[in-house]
């Protein structure tokens, strides 16, 4: 007899939802000190100095960054990149894995950043399906498939070491701005700080919803009322002068 399989309610969903346990995320600190910022970039080797720089201006994931291929950048003259991969795999937001692309904003001088290393990866062979970005030398944790891009591994190395080089880091050493936060994260308060609509924030981060935007992205809350709020009302008040005859 399968006594451990029962057709009663779940116990966990009866528990009203007033009474239930709140998870509490800790906000993300954010790196908008554009100075300190540079200091990151210039301790970071090539590529992953662009690669940071790239992700802080469009918002996109590690993975993302990592999995961009060179074909990704022939949007660049509509004003956005395209994002397809993330490391080798699908796109978060690609669950069925039936090739889900999404559009990032292009940084508008993107295309002159990028020149040079775009040059390089074609000299060594690069094709529009080959990754933007490789490590220059070999991982010293190699894995059993033949992914050739960065992993999530060697860019957390390189990033500790280069927190403590821009004395972004805390009494015991670690860093006190993750990539993620210095990246994605800045990028939607960023854009929250200057107006930008919300929905076009969480479309620019490939969300589904703005709430997911608003609750863990955004690390801004407007204290005043945006001037369109605050139109004058005296020119309503002002006495119409009468036309003449």
């Amino acid at each position: 007899m399968l006594w451990n399989h029962t057709t009663l309610p779940n116990p966990c969903r009866s528990v009203p939802t007033a009474i239930k346990p709140v998870v509490v995320h800790a906000k993300r600190a954010t790196l908008e000190d554009e100075s300190k910022l540079a200091e990151l970039i210039a301790a970071l080797p090539d590529p992953v100095n662009m690669m940071l720089a790239l992700a802080n201006r469009t918002g996109l994931r590690l993975g993302e960054v990592c999995g961009l291929r060179l074909s990704d950048l022939d949007t660049i003259p509509k004003g956005f990149l395209t994002v397809s991969h993330s490391y080798a795999n699908p796109l978060k937001e690609d669950r069925r894995g039936v090739g889900k692309v999404k559009k990032a904003p292009a940084p508008v001088d993107v295309a002159e950043a990028l020149k040079m290393h775009v040059a390089r990866r074609r000299l060594q062979g690069a094709g529009p399906d080959d990754l933007l970005f490789v490590p220059t030398k070999t991982s010293k944790r190699p894995r059993a498939n033949d992914w050739r891009g960065f992993k999530k591994e060697n860019i957390r190395d390189l990033w500790w070491a280069a927190c403590k080089t821009a004395k972004l880091v805390d009494d015991e050493g670690k860093p006190i701005v993750t990539w993620y936060g210095s990246t994605r994260t800045t990028q939607g308060t960023r854009a929250a700080k200057a107006d930008v609509p919300i929905e076009q924030i969480s479309k620019s981060l490939g969300h589904a919803s703005t709430e997911i935007t608003e609750k863990h992205y955004v690390q801004f809350q407007r204290e005043d009322f945006h001037p369109a709020l605050r139109l004058p009302m005296l020119p309503l008040l002002a006495p119409k002068k009468k036309k003449a005859g």
